[in-house]
């Protein structure tokens, strides 16, 4: 399994995603998006200043299944990445979001309707889950 790793300090490491093919569509190279979502997460946490909590957000962006993070809002503020459009975009996305995000990141569970399509987002406190400062993000082949 590929995964996604968040690593402070400390050498504190905490799995964020697993991306497992059985639980991607085919579209997905697990390998590459493993880079880019780690890449993409890294530039944002060294950027934003108050990440006591973050969440982690499958929404239906103009039709498209995405997967991004929110800081405090409920608000896209980084899209990790984008799914092919498909006939039930934000079922795709829960999914997708579900079967990757590390269970443990998963307590939080916020079911939000708009136009009802319920799309859902995992609450996350990194820091207090791993005592986190800002360190590296890397990727990791299992």
């Amino acid at each position: 399994t590929i995964t996604t790793l968040a690593k402070n300090k400390n050498g504190q490491i905490l799995p964020i995603f697993y991306w497992q093919k059985k639980a991607l569509p085919a579209e997905i190279n697990a390998q590459e998006m493993c880079s880019k979502v780690a890449a993409k997460l890294e530039k944002f946490f060294v950027s934003t200043a108050d990440l006591s909590t973050i969440s982690f957000q499958s929404i239906n962006l103009e039709n498209i299944p995405v997967i991004c993070l929110s800081e405090n809002t409920n608000n896209c503020d980084l899209v990790l990445f984008t799914l092919l459009t498909d006939d039930k975009p934000i079922e795709t996305a829960n999914k997708v979001l579900k079967s990757i995000l590390n269970p443990k990141l998963q307590k939080t569970k916020v079911i939000s309707s708009e136009r009802g399509v319920q799309s859902t987002s995992y609450s996350v406190s990194l820091w207090q889950l791993l005592d986190f400062n800002v360190g590296d993000l890397i990727n990791n082949n299992k």
